[in-house]
């Protein structure tokens, strides 16, 4: 299966989980097979994400976590 693949080729870059790093149906707010957050192609040059942090960006809309998240990404990669 597709999901077989995905964890045999090292593709899966980021899963939900808990704060201690624990994936948990409590921290899979939309139920995605296998925790899955994130996925890469095969050369790991490209990733596709499921949550938005760029939606937690600012206070204004009362949170800014995504930017640690961001920033985390493009100084990790």
């Amino acid at each position: 299966t597709t999901l077989t693949k995905l964890e045999n080729n090292d593709q899966i870059v980021l899963r939900y989980c808990t704060a201690e790093g624990e994936t948990d149906i409590t921290a899979n707010p939309n139920g995605s097979r296998h925790h899955i957050a994130g996925i890469c192609n095969r050369d790991r040059n490209v990733i596709g994400i499921m949550p938005h942090p760029e939606r937690a960006t600012s206070q204004i809309v009362g949170n800014f976590d995504g930017i640690l998240f961001l920033q985390w990404l493009t100084q990790s990669w």
